[in-house]
């Protein structure tokens, strides 16, 4: 496992509110910390050799990100939690997931990745090409 996908195992526990687990696994990976403040990108344990032998930006964007979401540092650090996204621009869309919702209410667990786009929305294909 690689700093940055323990970074993204820190996003997941933390948006899951395992907040304590989330800490852990980010000190644990800070033995990839190399002095001047940048990520190895991962080591093998069984003969403690860095590998790949490189410092990767994903790797230091991934830990910024772990980073500010166990500190709360920013105003993005509960991003992957769902706190205060915008909502968009729903009043374009007709999916039933759009007009159930209203404020204060959690948003629908729910994939539409492979509904059909009904004909008529303002956002299909369809009406897209026409315009």
């Amino acid at each position: 496992m690689t700093g940055a996908e323990t970074c993204e195992l820190v996003l997941t526990l933390d948006a899951l509110g395992r907040r304590s687990e989330a800490l852990r696994q980010f000190a644990d990976m800070q033995h990839l910390r190399e002095g001047d403040g940048s990520y190895w990108t991962g080591l093998v344990y069984a003969d403690g050799k860095r590998w790949p032998v490189e410092r990767t930006t994903w790797t230091g964007a991934a830990v910024i990100l772990a980073a500010d979401a166990v500190s709360g540092t920013t105003a993005g650090s509960g991003i992957f939690r769902g706190a205060e996204l915008s909502r968009g621009l729903e009043a374009g869309y007709d999916c039933e997931c759009v007009r159930s919702w209203s404020p204060g209410t959690p948003p629908m667990r729910s994939s539409t990745r492979n509904d059909p786009v009904h004909p008529t929305s303002v956002k299909s294909p369809d009406s897209i090409a026409r315009q």
